[in-house]
């Protein structure tokens, strides 16, 4: 089973890439002098994009980014409309998640948003388990967000309000 991590809401979420990765089609990686072992690239389009991800070190990979999906089919829904994945580990930038966060809430103000949703699951899970808790704005903290992202035993929905 897979853990899956992703927000739901009632207005459009934007996606945050992860600065730490670049993505390259195989031409830009050789112009960028990227050393590529072109034994096992061979018969792919050297000009298709997003065919080489390059990072400094394999840690920042890691780093969490958000960008926009669909419910998943073996996940628990929402009743929300708008669905956004929290890819790599949100525990390695806690800080920018609760940024986005209030980012959202602020900018989504005039077209009502009330809450949102952070959805921490295992693929799978049965409805019934899941363990729902409600936070403002005001209260969400690095500590309180990590206490949920470190327990890989149970699995939450947590509703964030104004």
């Amino acid at each position: 089973m897979s853990r899956v991590c992703y927000f739901a809401s009632d207005a459009p979420l934007k996606e945050k890439p992860n600065l730490f990765v670049k993505s390259y089609s195989i031409n830009q990686a050789i112009a960028a002098g990227i050393n590529l072992d072109m034994d096992i690239l061979d018969g792919i389009d050297r000009d298709e994009p997003d065919m080489v991800l390059c990072m400094e070190s394999e840690e920042h990979g890691e780093f969490p980014a958000i960008f926009t999906s669909q419910p998943y089919c073996e996940a628990p829904k929402s009743d929300k409309k708008y669905y956004a994945d929290i890819g790599g580990s949100p525990c390695k930038d806690l800080s920018g998640i609760i940024e986005y966060i209030k980012d959202h809430m602020k900018k989504r103000k005039e077209e009502n948003t009330e809450e949102l949703e952070l959805w921490y699951i295992w693929l799978g899970s049965d409805e019934s388990e899941i363990i729902y808790k409600e936070c403002s704005i005001k209260e969400l903290t690095e500590d309180y967000l990590e206490e949920f992202f470190t327990d890989d035993e149970n699995d939450y929905k947590i509703i964030i309000t104004r």
